[in-house]
């Protein structure tokens, strides 16, 4: 009987024994397990967050860059984003970004407006660290990743309006040009290709327009200036784009049915004393019903306006010989009249036709610059 009692206790201590030994190592394991949470600040977090290309305002003159950061996915609260620049030499400056109430939850996307001026040399990329707390209460710093490299053509001195439709008639120039449509399409676009990247692009059916108003950021003075745009147009006369006054101060861009042919036309003028100033361009690159990009330099310093034209060898094709002009001087094209994408100032000549990606510089473009923002619009085949 003694025996038997002594075989219940020993079964009973093993038992124990067992039941105390899963608890230590359970004890241990969860430990491990915890510390192992707290250590995943490296990698668990660090492609949580992106900017997306079509979001990015760059503007080095001011010093100020403005996009989206997305949260892709992930655990854990967000307390803070760390943004943090970089210039082309590497030097690099953080600029923190308090979340405030309510976090920063997955699938969600904040506009950031970063001012940079005289903190780095112009903007090279954008990188995003963040400040989690996980479930367990620890707090975790992420490793900065770069989440958008700025391309070449956004480093242009001088942008003064440029609208890629992406979202809206909103200008990503960094001036704030203001516009108001009507009867204007804005959508993606699928005969876009063998030339121009897919995307959105707005379609004018002849009586829409986009109406900046009286935007001093778009008179242009005494200057130099570009403007560059793709455009698929219909066999019509057209105006594309301009601030054109009624007494012929002004500029701007049209299509035009001439003896001969389909033309593309710039003009330049300082009011009635000095006459506009036309420049006619055609050959077979400027044809209605495919998508072409355009761009028109008024070099005032030189006395000339040149037009090229996107080609199908991937480089811009000077249109035709420039058109010289010489009687302007130094009188001033700024005019009291509104800035309009689609027809005239006062309601004329409406364009039939899509646009895209439309760009006003207050400079003279060299070749090479209009062919950066040429590669990064287009497409190969």
């Amino acid at each position: 009987m003694k025996r038997g009692l002594s075989d219940v206790v020993t079964t009973l201590l093993i038992i124990l024994l067992a039941f105390a030994s899963v608890t230590i190592i359970w004890v241990v394991a969860k430990t491990f397990i915890l510390q192992s949470v707290g250590q995943m600040d490296v990698g668990q977090f660090n492609n949580y967050f992106s900017v997306p290309a079509s979001s990015v305002q760059v503007n080095d003159e001011l010093g100020f860059v403005i996009f989206n950061v997305k949260r892709d996915s992930g655990d854990g609260e967000v307390t803070k984003l760390n943004v943090i620049l970089a210039d082309k030499d590497g030097t690099s400056k953080n600029f923190p970004q308090e979340i405030g109430a309510g976090g920063f939850n997955i699938y969600e996307s904040r506009k950031m407006m970063v001012s940079y001026l005289g903190l780095i040399d112009g903007l090279s990329s954008i990188s995003i660290s963040a400040t989690i707390t996980t479930s367990e209460g620890k707090q975790i710093s992420t490793t900065p990743m770069v989440a958008y490299t700025v391309k070449g053509s956004e480093k242009l001195a001088g942008n003064l309006l440029w609208l890629d439709f992406e979202n809206g008639i909103t200008d990503k120039s960094g001036y704030g040009n203001s516009g108001t449509m009507s009867g204007v399409t804005i959508a993606a676009d699928d005969t876009a290709s063998p030339n121009k990247k897919a995307g959105n692009v707005a379609t004018f059916a002849g009586a829409g327009s986009i109406d900046f108003g009286d935007s001093s950021a778009l008179d242009l003075g005494t200057g130099n200036f570009t403007i560059t745009f793709w455009a698929k147009s219909s066999n019509a006369d057209g105006q594309i784009l301009g601030k054109l006054g009624t007494n012929g101060n002004g500029y701007g861009v049209a299509f035009n049915i001439f003896t001969g042919g389909f033309y593309l036309t710039p003009t330049i003028g300082a009011g009635t004393t000095n006459s506009p100033q036309y420049g006619a361009e055609q050959n077979n690159l400027i044809t209605p019903g495919n998508w072409v990009f355009y761009v028109i330099i008024f070099n005032r310093d030189a006395k000339e306006i040149k037009v090229y034209a996107g080609s199908t060898t991937g480089n811009l094709i000077l249109s035709s010989d420039p058109n010289n002009y010489n009687n302007l001087g130094t009188a001033s094209i700024d005019n009291p009249d509104s800035f309009i994408i689609g027809k005239l100032s006062n309601g004329a000549i409406p364009y039939t036709g899509k646009l895209d990606d439309v760009r006003v510089f207050s400079k003279a473009l060299s070749l090479a610059e209009a062919n950066k923002i040429y590669l990064e619009t287009r497409i190969f085949s």
